[in-house]
């Protein structure tokens, strides 16, 4: 649903469309995902897309976005699990244009220069401290501990290829560190 704004100013003047905090319009967001287990090996890989519906108020739309992931998990003790995987990612150019932004005088305002595709490398690994890890829903023990449940993953990404249509900001590399805990 469109909840974000689509008008934030800077100076008087508005923000790039990347700088919005919304699109303005509704966006289906359909998936698919796949997970094979064996011993201490888990695999899978996952499709999803971001497909935006209609025009904004400011007569433009942001272009498709097309995500795709695969992934290797081994458990290494009960506690320690190391992946590895790739992160694909393909977006489209924005369809119209906000009426305000003028590409002539910003090159980052061009809606024909917003697409690009870009193919990352990750490395991570999950702790569950005192049970089984990998898994979430297996993180749980006989012996109950404050710990039972808690689950704290580290994942690194570097781009192996990286393809943007314009001047946007390329990305040198990502660390996302996580908690889950389940009850």
């Amino acid at each position: 649903m469109p909840t974000g704004s689509i008008d934030e100013e800077m100076g008087g003047f508005r923000v790039d469309y990347c700088m919005q905090p919304g699109s303005g319009t509704v966006s289906l967001l359909p998936g698919l995902t796949y997970l094979g287990q064996t011993g201490t090996w888990s695999w899978g890989a996952d499709f999803k897309v971001a497909l935006r519906l209609g025009r904004n108020d400011h007569d433009y739309r942001f272009g498709n976005r097309y995500e795709s992931r695969a992934w290797v998990t081994r458990q290494l003790t009960n506690w320690l699990s190391i992946s590895t995987g790739l992160e694909g990612a393909i977006w489209d150019t924005i369809h119209g244009a906000d009426p305000l932004l003028d590409p002539m005088m910003e090159p980052t305002t061009d809606p024909n220069l917003q697409g690009g595709k870009r193919l990352d490398a990750s490395f991570g690994l999950t702790f569950c401290p005192t049970m089984p890890c990998c898994q979430s829903a297996r993180c749980c023990s006989a012996t109950q501990t404050f710990l039972n449940g808690h689950e704290l993953f580290i994942d690194g990404r570097v781009p192996i290829i990286q393809s943007l249509d314009g001047p946007q900001l390329q990305n040198s590399w990502t660390i996302n560190i996580g908690w889950q805990w389940m009850y």
